[in-house]
């Protein structure tokens, strides 16, 4: 029997090789090394992207969505004090910079440079008039533009929202709270039974002779030890229908591979523990919430099946990749390495 100090005690899971908690924010998370299921994704759109990606350390995939959802995820799991840390919401102003010379002034007024000085150097031509001129007209520009470069300079950094975007968050939020199970996102992290934003390392036996690292963050983890069961809820939002959400969204975008990994990942994490994770039982929740249209939310538990069918794709996925690693060959499939250029046609199913 595992006791509740035990298990959420961070510090003897650190010392365990074979997991380890992550610390730091989710950029440091990102630069692990570890193998995340978004670099499956990656790879599985093809092994080039991933080396891209991963190891020359270019851009992934993006979208207003998945920037919307990170927002929401922080703010249900981080809560409001966190969120203010690293997003700032862009009000309405009543004069914005409407030339590059403007843009260009605000930048140079924005790094800390004097208002005149900015003037005579943002692209205006500024030889036939006089100081006095010049002084007048830079006044009056930076008169129009103040609340727009004094919410610049507040900005340190931050990651910018407009104000439409806000106002999804907010809709998106109360769909949250008032659906029946999303209380479990107002439970705080109290030392003994949740996580938040719980960043997992562990090292995985692939096969026979190869090992491979392992990443994955979640939302949310919520353990009973006296029952013995853990339940991972992970956030997602979606612009989709729900007939979309459930036979598209979910398969294109991996979610049923990223509940697999990380129900993998608690399995190593009870391991690590000296437990039997056959012992515990492991629910995974996909927490939906529309980020447009009626803001509605939904929530899937996935079962068994799921996990049965993703365990040798994922498998399949981490020994091709160490199989290109090895190779050094990014410019196409293994299989159609191994086959003079050919890959065999597969419906999906």
């Amino acid at each position: 029997m595992i006791c509740g100090a035990l298990i959420l005690n961070l510090t003897l899971m650190n010392n365990k090789d074979i997991v380890t908690v992550l610390e730091g924010d989710e950029q440091a998370y990102r630069l692990d090394s570890a193998i995340s299921n978004s670099d499956i994704g990656h790879f599985l759109t093809s092994p080039g992207f991933f080396h891209e990606t991963k190891m020359m350390g270019g851009e992934g995939i993006s979208s207003s969505g998945f920037r919307l959802g990170t927002a929401l995820d922080i703010l249900l799991t981080e809560g409001e004090d966190v969120f203010d840390e690293q997003y700032v919401v862009q009000p309405a102003f009543e004069s914005a910079p409407s030339s590059p010379q403007q843009h260009a002034f605000v930048d140079l007024v924005v790094e800390g440079g004097d208002i005149i000085d900015a003037y005579k150097n943002c692209g205006y031509k500024v030889d036939s008039k006089t100081d006095a001129a010049i002084e007048k007209a830079a006044k009056k520009l930076y008169g129009e533009l103040t609340a727009y470069i004094d919410f610049f300079k507040g900005v340190n950094g931050r990651i910018q929202l407009n104000q439409e975007e806000h106002d999804k968050l907010v809709q998106m939020r109360r769909s949250v709270e008032n659906h029946p199970v999303g209380e479990v996102f107002l439970l705080e992290p109290n030392g003994e039974t949740v996580f938040n934003q719980l960043k997992l390392r562990w090292t995985e036996v692939i096969r026979e002779g190869l090992t491979m690292v392992l990443k994955g963050m979640m939302d949310k983890v919520i353990v009973n030890p006296s029952e013995k069961i853990v339940d991972i809820y992970d956030l997602k939002t979606t612009a989709k229908s729900w007939f979309s959400f459930v036979s598209f969204a979910i398969p294109a975008y991996g979610y049923d591979r990223q509940a697999t990994m990380y129900v993998r990942a608690v399995k190593y994490l009870l391991i690590s523990l000296g437990e039997n994770p056959d012992d515990w039982t492991i629910n995974f929740h996909i927490f939906a919430v529309q980020s447009d249209n009626r803001f509605e939310s939904r929530v899937f538990t996935v079962p068994q099946s799921v996990f049965d069918d993703q365990e040798p794709k994922i498998t399949k996925a981490l020994d091709d990749i160490n199989w290109h690693k090895e190779t050094g060959v990014w410019n196409i499939t293994r299989a159609a390495h191994n086959n003079g250029g050919y890959e065999l046609y597969e419906p999906a199913a």
